[in-house]
């Protein structure tokens, strides 16, 4: 077994950081296998000009993930290890609320600000590989997160240096927000127009 295949095999003895490890796997699971049923026409079709196509729905998420993780690695690498096995996460109210808006079964659509669009292309015929880099830097940071306080540890958000997260916070939101952008990405393929 390699020693990728042994560090995804290894749960996290924290429940919060294990249930985000599970829901992180079925996304990279999803979205191999939506991905490898379409073509690059259905994959980067738009049904309007200003509605984002497949491709641009993975490619603010690679965005997003990256310059989250930009701000979350450091932070746990600068906290102190401690056992998280029985830590229980608490999310502060304002966090919460946020968390609750990228939730995919909300259908509120939200502003998204170019600190999550920058790079995105509409045309990286990498999309799933570089999908599954980000994929494998947020497995990294949850199982990082499985040392620190995640209550305690905040870092900024890249979107407002004046909104902070705990690291539980960041990390939940980014995955959930996953969930939400591979739903929306699913009902585009489900629209009547989408190319055959």
């Amino acid at each position: 077994m390699s020693q990728d295949t042994q560090a995804s095999a290894t749960t996290i003895a924290n429940p919060f950081l294990q249930s985000l490890l599970d829901i992180l796997n079925d996304v990279s699971a999803e979205t191999k296998s939506f991905l490898a049923g379409l073509s690059e026409k259905q994959v980067r079709w738009k049904p309007a000009p200003k509605v984002w196509s497949i491709s641009e729905c993975f490619e603010h998420l690679i965005a997003t993930n990256r310059v989250y993780g930009d701000n979350i690695g450091p932070g746990i690498e600068q906290a102190a290890n401690i056992d998280t096995s029985s830590l229980a996460y608490q999310p502060r109210r304002l966090a919460a609320w946020f968390i609750d808006q990228v939730r995919p079964e909300k259908t509120t659509k939200l502003k998204t600000f170019s600190t999550f669009t920058n790079g995105m292309s509409n045309a990286n015929p990498n999309l799933l590989d570089d999908f599954l880099a980000q994929q494998a830097m947020m497995e990294n940071l949850i199982r990082g997160a499985a040392g620190i306080d995640f209550n305690k540890v905040k870092i900024a958000s890249p979107a407002s240096r004046f909104l902070k997260f705990q690291v539980g916070e960041a990390l939940q939101l980014l995955v959930l927000h996953e969930q939400r952008h591979l739903l929306q990405a699913k009902n585009r393929s489900k629209l009547p127009n989408f190319p055959k």
